[in-house]
Order: structure tokens, then C-alpha cells, then sequence
């Protein structure tokens, strides 16, 4: 086993990520009892990282400058603490992905509890896709969008890495599936799935007309990742009893986090409708991970969920190793991505 690794290190809060963060070599040290150690093979990026890296409130504690980024990996498990309860399971070898608690996967080696490891059939990285994405989407449209057969469900973001998750959990509930992109190459991609009946380029199209024309009635329910202008309008098509399940603002992460919403009279605009919107926020529903996790994982199994990585930046260049982490934060700020971006080490 190596004597040191490299990790990567937020040392200056700001919204990009080649100002706020280094590279750091640290000496690699046994876990502490109740811990063990995995040595990573791939890393997944999330949306997630724009507000933790800018020091924002609300996405975990606020952390002394420098710390740690990086909420997934898969890797090999290498060492386990003394004290590690037996009844996890887990063995020296295991192939698994770690969903970390608080920031921290972005590096070589990762220390972490138990819990956090998840053992996985084979190193395929379309299972870290399964983690935060696919947990988000299976569990935030189940226990708050509650959406059921025949509903209208509209999935922004619908071409990222919870997106592609999202439009075939709604699908799979037998729900109607309108998908929302931002480009072409998006909106082939929404096509070729099979599982969106209706999938709409919001750039390029009137986004108001179409719902107009063509949902006269509303949508039942709205998963919301967009924020600003577009929850603004997609908040005009909410239907009679319908649903907003906000998940995030991408649209402000590069420059404010969560823009203000301008809607006049909103609580009798809700009340009007006998409406609602609720928040998701993954960190309280940390108790249906392994059931929903065993779920995806049997669906990916079966070949009943797609699932797409990206691994490359718009010039074709792969993202390989740890410094190549930085590059794809700054392919999913881009908003370019297509499936879930991931990085090997």
C-alpha cells in the first residue's frame, strides 16, 4: 500500500473551483477503530459542490478553510478498524461506493464509517449514479412528489445526472413524463430513452405556450431544480392540487445559490389551487438509502434503468485522475453534461 496520497482541498471560498481549490499530498495513515479505508477508483460530481466549495449556508456545517469536497466514490475496500461491527458485513477486497455524510471523497483514499460503504456486484461507475442522484430522484418523487399512475410529472434538468434517474422513476409509476433541456443534443438523448411522452428544449421553445397549449389542466406534479425565472413559470402550470418538490436552483449556484422568487400573492395562489411546494432535502431521509438503493441497484440489474456517465469534456479529453476533478466540476457548471460526470483516479 502507498505511504502517502492526494486529495483534493478547498482552500478559498468562491464559485470556481480552480481559485478555491489545491491538491494536497498527506501522509496515508491506518483508519481509526471504528473506521475503515477505501481506495477509489471513480468519483462523482454533483451540483452540490458549487455551494459547498463557495461556503454557503445550508449545505453542511460551514467549514474552517482548508476542507474537504466530494460526496461519492467507488472503490476497493483495504483496511478495516478494529473496532468495525461485525454486523456490516464487510471484508478486505470488497468493491463498493461510499456516500459520505459530509464532504470528504474527493481524494485517493477515503476514511469513512461502515455505514457509509455500500458493497456493489462489480466496478462499474454507472453505480455511483445510483447513489445521490438515483436516491434523490427514487426517494424525493415517492415520499414528496407522491406521484402515482396517471399523474402528469414534469422533471426539469431531465438530461443530468438525477434527471435521467428521475424521468424513468416517474415512468416506471406509470405517471405521464414531460422532460425539460436546455439544448438539441439534450433533447436527442431525453428521445432515445423511450420513457418521456413529452420532452421540451426550454432554450430553443416558448416553455409557457407549449404548457399552455398542451396542459391546459396543469401539471400534478413539478420536480424543480432549476429555480428563478423558470420556477416562476412553471409555478403558473401548477394543477388543481398539484405538487412543487423543489430540489435545487442551478440556475444561481454560479452567483447567488437559491435567486428570490417573485410570485405575487403566493400563499392564495396555493390555497387557490389547494397547491403545495415542499422542499427535499437528502440528508432526512438518510434511513431509506439501503432499501431505495437495492431497488435501483435490481432495476440497473435487470436492464429496467438506463443509466449514462459522463466521462469526457466537450473536446473529447476524459477526466483521469485527481487533478482532473477540477476540469469536471467545471464540465457540470457548464451545464453541458449529459448524464451523470464522473471522474476516475
Amino acid at each position: 500500500m502507498a505511504e502517502t496520497f492526494k486529495k483534493l482541498s478547498i482552500v478559498k471560498h468562491s464559485n470556481n473551483i480552480r481559485e478555491s481549490a489545491s491538491i494536497i499530498q498527506i501522509d496515508l495513515d491506518p483508519p481509526k477503530d471504528d473506521e475503515i479505508l477505501v481506495k477509489n477508483y471513480f468519483v462523482g460530481i454533483n451540483a452540490t459542490d458549487m455551494n459547498v466549495m463557495t461556503g454557503r449556508s445550508g449545505f453542511f456545517q460551514k467549514s474552517q478553510i482548508p476542507f474537504e469536497l466530494g460526496l461519492e466514490s467507488l472503490g476497493r475496500l483495504e483496511t478495516i478498524g478494529s473496532k468495525v461491527d461485525s454486523k456490516y458485513g464487510l471484508q478486505i477486497g470488497q468493491i463498493g461506493v461510499v456516500f459520505a455524510k459530509k464532504p470528504k471523497t474527493y481524494a485517493e483514499y477515503v476514511y469513512c464509517e461502515p455505514s457509509e460503504f455500500l458493497p456493489i456486484p462489480e466496478p462499474r461507475p454507472e453505480y455511483i449514479a445510483l447513489l445521490d442522484c438515483g436516491l434523490t430522484a427514487a426517494i424525493g418523487l415517492d415520499q414528496l412528489g407522491q406521484i402515482r399512475a396517471g399523474q402528469t410529472v414534469l422533471i426539469t434538468a431531465a438530461a443530468g445526472g438525477t434527471g435521467q434517474i428521475a424521468i424513468q422513476w416517474a415512468k416506471s409509476k406509470g405517471c405521464q413524463v414531460i422532460a425539460l433541456c436546455s439544448n438539441g443534443e439534450k433533447e436527442s438523448y431525453l428521445r432515445s430513452l423511450g420513457c418521456c411522452d413529452h420532452v421540451i428544449n426550454y432554450k430553443d421553445d416558448n416553455l409557457d405556450d407549449i404548457l399552455s397549449k398542451n396542459f391546459p389542466s396543469g401539471i400534478d406534479v413539478i420536480w424543480e431544480t432549476y429555480g428563478g425565472a423558470l420556477f416562476e413559470i412553471l409555478f403558473n402550470h401548477l394543477a388543481r392540487h398539484g405538487k412543487i418538490v423543489i430540489v435545487g436552483a442551478i440556475t444561481g449556484y454560479k452567483t447567488v445559490g437559491f435567486p428570490n422568487i417573485l410570485i405575487e400573492n403566493l400563499p392564495l395562489k396555493l390555497l387557490d389551487k389547494s397547491a403545495s411546494i415542499c422542499g427535499f432535502r437528502f440528508r432526512h431521509f438518510y434511513h431509506l438509502i439501503p432499501e431505495y438503493f437495492e431497488k435501483l441497484i435490481k432495476l440497473y440489474q435487470q436492464n429496467k434503468l438506463s443509466v449514462k456517465i459522463d466521462r469526457n469534456n466537450r473536446d473529447g479529453k476524459t477526466f483521469n485522475g485527481i487533478a482532473s476533478i477540477v476540469d469536471a466540476i467545471e464540465h457540470l457548471q457548464s451545464g453541458q453534461n449529459i448524464g451523470k460526470v464522473i471522474a476516475e483516479l
